[in-house]
């Protein structure tokens, strides 16, 4: 029995040993966390809904005062196309095979602003040169003065699928005051780094000439209100007389004041309206002129008008990086005024969106993995044992993919909707690491070996096997990361963040599997061990109450 009381003793002690590595495994687990979320967040990752690529596509926009011409517009934009035509390389390359052109319209968020004073124009990068789009749009942005008198504005086409511009917020309230907060807030956006292009809708404005009846003064002489208003529209915009047959059908026939006699106030003021009693009166006798500004269209949203905001992004940046600062500032109390509310529009809000959809399917991801695994085990432990290096894996890739987004800011690399379906994808693929371990230690055990001993050996047999088929899989995303391809910028975050995720899965998987099945199998073990202990103990008693000769 002194034997067995120095083995009870060894045991207890053993027991307290094991139970050590608790807070040990604790620390291990949750360190490699906390510093990868702290280098994350310090290296900036990057949001964006799709990630950004050189298309060889470079959108440009030219806009002029109101009123101006058709001709005059179309004039230096054909300037302009023979300027980019000319661009050249270092080599002596041409920058360009082509350049189209369309003179009296311009894209304006989601839709199109007409006007003689508007024109696009869309450039193609020649094909050898089109990984090296970026390089030529500071370029274009210099060419302003092929078009004197014009505002240029130079976007690349990103290639992102959104559509409209990068950044773009309806601003809702008042109708007298959206238009000032919408300026309030292109003020600030033009200040952020990243942006460019930023206007609001309410810029896009055409003068307007008020003809406001003096009611008491027409009603004197006899004039009509409505004939006032007739004869105004008709001098400046003509009426239909009649239709005249052509080979091509009808065509209307419109009648207006020649050119020369209605291009001032004072014309304007002279053409004639009939009274009453038949006498023609000058339109300026019963009326007052005056010049103000109207939005060339009307922006509704739920029935609502609105004033939208848009920005484009330079090459290298996200719209994250953007539309983080710009939404902080607009819930900064005061900064705009009450009953004035910004709505994300577009990217600016599919980007929340896709973080909240996605997280939900991570989450699903998560579970479904955790569930098939219980089916297999038999048992909910062991697969959560192995669940654990999943955060470890998502650590990893955002570590990577922070790190590698300030080594290629150009190429795409954010967390955005392509990114996120890797990190989806790393659910099934690091958890095999888990899965190896877990499954030979749980063999050894059942051949007689301790928890300790059968996780030790299960590593070093497992070990070989790990790393070669994390190593497979690294080498087969590096094509995909590495993004040489036409294109490749589409896809090549997701390859980031699966060889960040298996990288960092393979080396802390090694080590912190192996502890936690350690501590919490081995909790089941010493728990069996002193139940054991405490029966044999309980059944040595018992044999010593007994009277000698007794069964």
């Amino acid at each position: 029995m002194r034997i067995g009381k120095r083995s009870n003793g060894n045991a207890i002690r053993g027991f307290s040993a094991l139970g050590a590595y608790v807070p040990v495994t604790v620390a291990t687990y949750v360190l490699p966390i906390v510093v990868g979320l702290a280098m994350a967040w310090l290296g900036g990752i990057n949001f964006d809904f799709f990630p950004s690529q050189q298309t060889g596509v470079i959108n440009m926009t030219v806009s002029y005062p109101s009123g101006t011409p058709i001709a005059i517009t179309d004039g230096y934009v054909t300037n302009l196309e023979n300027a980019l035509l000319g661009l050249k390389r270092p080599d002596g390359h041409k920058w360009l095979k082509s350049v189209s052109s369309t003179v009296g319209r311009k894209p304006s968020g989601f839709g199109a602003t007409t006007g003689g004073n508007f024109a696009q124009l869309t450039a193609q990068v020649d094909d050898n040169y089109i990984k090296q789009t970026n390089h030529l749009v500071p370029t274009i942005r210099k060419m302003g003065t092929y078009v004197p008198g014009g505002d240029l504005q130079v976007n690349q086409e990103s290639g992102g699928g959104g559509g409209g511009s990068a950044i773009l917020f309806s601003i809702t309230g008042p109708d007298d005051q959206i238009g000032p907060a919408a300026e309030k807030i292109a003020k600030y956006l033009r200040t952020i780094p990243g942006s460019v292009n930023t206007q609001t809708s309410a810029e896009i404005a055409a003068p307007r000439l008020n003809v406001d009846v003096d009611q008491a003064r027409a009603e004197a002489l006899g004039v009509s209100p409505a004939a006032v208003a007739n004869v105004a529209r008709i001098a400046v915009d003509g009426a239909v007389a009649t239709k005249v047959r052509t080979a091509n059908g009808l065509v209307d026939v419109r009648v207006q004041f020649p050119q020369a006699d209605r291009n001032t106030v004072d014309q304007l003021k002279n053409v004639r309206v009939r009274a009453g009693d038949g006498t023609l009166l000058p339109i300026g006798d019963v009326a007052s002129f005056s010049w103000t500004k109207a939005p060339t269209r009307i922006e509704r949203l739920n029935r609502q008008r609105v004033v939208n905001v848009m920005s484009d992004l330079l090459p290298g940046y996200s719209t994250g990086q953007v539309q983080g600062p710009l939404e902080k500032k607009m819930k900064e109390p005061g900064f705009l005024p009450s009953g004035v509310a910004p709505v994300a529009q577009g990217n600016s809000q599919w980007v929340g969106e896709t973080m909240v959809n996605m997280a939900v399917a991570l989450l699903l991801s998560f579970m479904l993995v955790y569930m098939l695994m219980v089916i297999l085990y038999g048992s909910f432990l062991e697969p959560l044992i192995v669940m654990f290096s999943v955060p470890l894996a998502i650590i990893g890739a955002l570590l990577f993919l922070a790190i590698m987004g300030k080594l290629q800011p150009e190429q795409g690399q954010s967390l955005n909707i392509i990114s996120i379906l890797g990190i989806i994808m790393l659910f099934g693929l690091v958890a095999k690491n888990g899965i190896l371990l877990v499954d030979y230690s749980n063999t050894l055990i059942k051949r007689g070996l301790r928890v300790k001993d059968a996780v030790l050996q299960a590593s070093a047999t497992r070990f070989r096997p790990i790393v070669m088929t994390t190593a497979a899989m690294i080498f087969g995303m590096l094509p995909l990361s590495l993004g040489y391809a036409e294109g490749g910028e589409w896809r090549q975050a997701m390859g980031t963040v699966i060889i960040g995720g298996l990288l960092s899965s393979l080396v802390l998987t090694l080590f912190l599997v192996p502890m936690i099945y350690n501590t919490w199998m081995g909790w089941y073990e010493r728990r069996a061990d002193a139940q054991a202990r405490q029966a044999e103990m309980s059944g040595g008693k018992e044999s010593e109450a007994l009277p000698a000769g007794s069964h």
